[in-house]
């Protein structure tokens, strides 16, 4: 797997499904009220709206194929309830980092920043990165302003209870061994070009309401064959000039998140994979690139392959680095939580009539996204996405 620092591995994810965005709860006098925390903290509406339409514009519903889920009173009582909580937490946490005097500086996120980015392999693969999640360099800096203070706030409120020692890695090895188990693997690269026919329609029918089912399907197929052309052009070229396959990837793949990374799909996992990616795949030799342009759900696929691994179980100490990264995850995950918790308990909160949720908890809170399991996956090409 690739040695991503957590927070900021997961961070783009994170900001896909949170929308995070910090914003600074001081009321002024012009602004309308949405509500006030523990009698002293006064959001309003100019922040809601900031954080509404962000959750908007992270979760693509301001694209025209997905803009009518918007009129659905579901969804706006999911979008309002995402928003409150997100302004809850935020608020609380700025407010107790301001009690512990824990602060962020410009020259702490670039620090950060600046330590991550060779994970990712430099600057130049960032700009396309954020570009994908539609986010801007400016929103990406608070992001990361974001983490560190929640970063930071966990360090200070934990102290030593977040770290994990040898022993206590060598005992979850011992005590959950199946996790250590693992099963045979691929390490491919891939370029794609994409067609993903239902949102092709979707999109076609969004730009013409109007268009016959025949007129439909004739687009959709001269767009696929249009895509195919181009996989097989570029099959050739890649075949040739085998050495240019990652900087070719880079230019022309549609799959923005392997992109970026030479089209480094890291390790892949049958379960979790595409039948017939994966079919191809296991057929390529190592170090080669499969003989055929390969057609999935995603498009069209360009694919090398650079090892395949037959199933094995780890020993201790191949397992321990990522054992300890993750057992001090989920102590992170474990103190805000409890934090969480606590401020659940006491917390008063006065909303303004139109702004009243139905059952409004804290939740949605951004707690490091790889805590889920100590056992590797398979990542990109999941059956759920391209």
């Amino acid at each position: 797997m690739r040695n991503f620092n957590p927070t900021f591995s997961g961070l783009l994810a994170v900001i896909l499904a949170t929308a995070v965005i910090f914003a600074a709860c001081a009321g002024g006098k012009d602004s309308e009220r949405v509500m006030t925390i523990n009698d002293e903290i006064v959001v309003t509406k100019a922040q809601y709206d900031e954080v509404y339409n962000g959750f908007i514009k992270r979760l693509k519903l301001d694209q025209s194929e997905n803009k009518s889920q918007l009129d659905h009173k579901v969804v706006q009582e999911q979008l309002k309830q995402m928003t409150l909580d997100r302004l809850i937490f935020n608020a609380l946490l700025e407010h107790e980092a301001k009690k512990h005097n824990i602060r962020v500086t410009d020259q702490d996120v670039e620090r950060f920043k600046q330590e991550n980015l060779d994970n990712i392999g430099g600057y130049e693969n960032l700009k396309p990165m954020l570009q994908a999640e539609s986010i801007s360099e400016k929103e990406f800096h608070e992001q990361l302003r974001d983490e560190l203070l929640i970063k930071k706030f966990i360090e200070e409120t934990a102290g030593d209870r977040l770290t994990v020692s040898e022993a206590e890695a060598r005992n979850f090895f011992e005590q959950n061994p199946q996790r250590f188990d693992l099963p045979k693997r691929i390490r491919a690269s891939h370029i794609l070009f994409k067609v993903i026919e239902p949102n092709i329609k979707r999109e076609l029918q969004a730009k013409n309401p109007k268009i016959s089912r025949e007129a439909l399907e004739q687009e959709v197929a001269r767009i696929s064959a249009e895509k195919k052309s181009k996989a097989e052009a570029l099959l050739k070229e890649v075949r040739k000039n085998p050495e240019k396959f990652a900087e070719l990837a880079r230019q022309k793949s549609e799959d923005q998140a392997s992109a970026v990374f030479g089209g480094d799909l890291d390790w892949l996992y049958q379960p979790t994979t595409d039948a017939t990616f994966w079919s191809a795949a296991l057929a390529t030799p190592a170090g080669q690139i499969h003989p055929d342009v390969v057609k999935t759900p995603f498009g069209y696929h360009v694919i090398r392959v650079e090892k395949i691994q037959e199933p094995h179980k780890q020993t201790f100490d191949e397992a321990k680095d990522d054992i300890i990264k993750q057992l001090s995850l989920q102590r992170k995950q474990e103190q805000l939580l409890s934090w969480v918790n606590e401020q659940r308990a006491h917390i008063r909160i006065d909303f303004a009539e139109a702004y009243k949720p139905e059952g409004l908890e804290l939740q949605n809170t951004p707690l490091p996204p790889e805590s889920a399991g100590i056992a590797p996956t398979g990542k990109s090409l999941e059956k759920t996405g391209g």
